[in-house]
């Protein structure tokens, strides 16, 4: 196992003891590549007024737009239309979003660097001997056993706050508690069928993004696995014939007439003030509660 260790460190930490923690990262063998994911709109970027503010601004500059294309004041064009317009829009609000989500670490994270930073130049002195190093880090090594005790206390604060507001509440953060959390079953490799062919060794494929192509690929094949040009007549046929065996069931009048109306705007409104809280992002990275900020 020990050849499947990396980054040993000896540091500080925030519990009152007289030992330091002895901290390893364990590298699984044959793990395949997995990427970083697809980038979401923090949670605690929804919360910065000045973001929403920017937001809201640059909304209503795409509906007052989208209007005069509408109205015929502006001339609809391939770039000037409603979907690029407004794919420009999230592409903009997703960006401000990166730039908000990149804000400075806490104040004691950055006393914290800083110390080490100061520890790491004395230990690093070819002037002193050992006894001078730990002489001259010993002040600095004590403010760092501090600093980690003051943030382990923050975050301790911080916990016995939350659980004393969800602790016996029915919500999210009480039903993830008791929640069993089964262990991550990983696909090491698949089979590339680009090669299935070649009367060769097989090859595999053990990146996850072209592993999810892979099977994408296979999955929608299965939906034409069986169909042949030539039976086309054929199944057309066979599938009057099953239709015929089905009940004749009709909409009513009234039916019809109500789903012949617009969907108007309140409507749209209910339907997202109704959804869910916490739910993953689309394809977009822009959570619903985004939505439903701008939508109040």
């Amino acid at each position: 196992m020990l050849g499947y260790t990396q980054d040993w460190e000896i540091e500080q930490h925030g519990v009152p003891s007289d030992h330091k923690l002895v901290s390893v990262q364990l590298a699984k063998p044959n793990t395949p590549f997995i990427g970083r994911g697809r980038w979401t709109i923090p949670k605690f970027v929804l919360s910065d007024r000045k973001y929403l503010q920017e937001v809201e601004s640059l909304g209503r500059k795409l509906v007052e737009k989208m209007q005069k294309t509408h109205d015929g004041i502006e001339v609809r064009t391939d770039r000037n239309n409603p979907q690029v317009l407004m794919r420009e829009w999230k592409e903009t609000i997703i960006n401000k979003a990166k730039e908000r989500a990149k804000r400075p670490p806490p104040y004691i994270e950055r006393k914290i660097n800083v110390t080490k930073a100061a520890i790491d130049i004395i230990n690093a002195d070819v002037t002193l001997n050992k006894d001078e190093r730990n002489l001259q880090s010993a002040h600095f090594k004590e403010e760092l056993k501090e600093l980690h005790q003051k943030q382990e206390d923050a975050l301790r604060g911080v916990t016995a706050a939350s659980d004393q507001i969800y602790g016996e509440t029915v919500c999210k953060p009480w039903i993830d508690r008791s929640k069993g959390r089964p262990s991550r079953e990983l696909i090491y490799k698949l089979e590339n069928p680009r090669h299935a062919n070649d009367h060769t060794k097989p090859k595999y494929e053990t990146k996850t993004k072209n592993m999810a192509e892979i099977a994408r690929t296979y999955h929608e094949s299965l939906q034409t696995a069986d169909c042949v040009p030539e039976q086309d007549q054929e199944r057309e046929k066979a599938i009057e014939e099953v239709l015929k065996s089905i009940n004749d069931v009709k909409l009513s009048n009234n039916a019809k007439a109500k789903m012949a109306e617009y969907i108007n705007r309140l409507e749209v409104e209910m339907a997202l003030q109704s959804s869910s809280n916490g739910k993953a992002p689309g394809l977009d990275g822009i959570p619903y509660e985004l939505w439903k900020i701008l939508s109040v």
